[in-house]
């Protein structure tokens, strides 16, 4: 088979027309690629931002914790000092009102002394002269009867 020039020319047109469309295809991805490159670092900042605002956050959530912990332990602190504080003073005034109720038993234990004397002082006075009233009595009764109180006297010691 022999080719024409027509037929040369022809293929020609079409290597030519296939290298132009590569190249116009070239350029559209070229052309396609700037904005996604642009898209792409800008989403690179966008998450560099991110990841910069959560170490951030991270950052200062650890220290409110320091913060709060420390807060804490002034506050249990204080509260300890409190409790120590009160139960002193409650000891104390423990103290004082323990010794003034032993002044007071003390003095209360005196009084009780002194007046179980007194009563048995005035109730050995009592029974003496209970004896010396019946014995008054006796020898009354006895005059009364007729026998005097000699008789009776006698008859005691010799029975007794």
């Amino acid at each position: 088979m022999k080719t024409t020039n027509s037929d040369q020319f022809r293929r020609l047109q079409k290597n030519i027309s296939k290298v132009r469309t590569g190249i116009s295809f070239q350029e559209k991805l070229r052309t396609a690629l700037a904005p996604l490159q642009k898209k792409l670092k800008a989403f690179n900042a966008v998450k560099l931002s991110c990841d910069q605002t959560a170490e951030h956050i991270k950052s200062q959530a650890q220290h409110t914790e320091r913060q709060i912990k420390m807060e804490f332990e002034k506050l249990q602190q204080f509260l300890k000092d409190e409790e120590a504080a009160r139960i002193a003073a409650v000891r104390e005034e423990e103290q004082e009102k323990s010794e003034k109720m032993k002044v007071k038993i003390e003095k209360m234990t005196c009084e009780i002394s002194a007046l179980s004397e007194q009563i048995r002082a005035i109730e050995q006075v009592l029974i003496a002269e209970d004896v010396s009233f019946l014995q008054f009595s006796l020898h009354r009764f006895l005059w009364c009867l007729g026998r005097p109180p000699a008789d009776l006297l006698e008859k005691k010691t010799l029975s007794g």
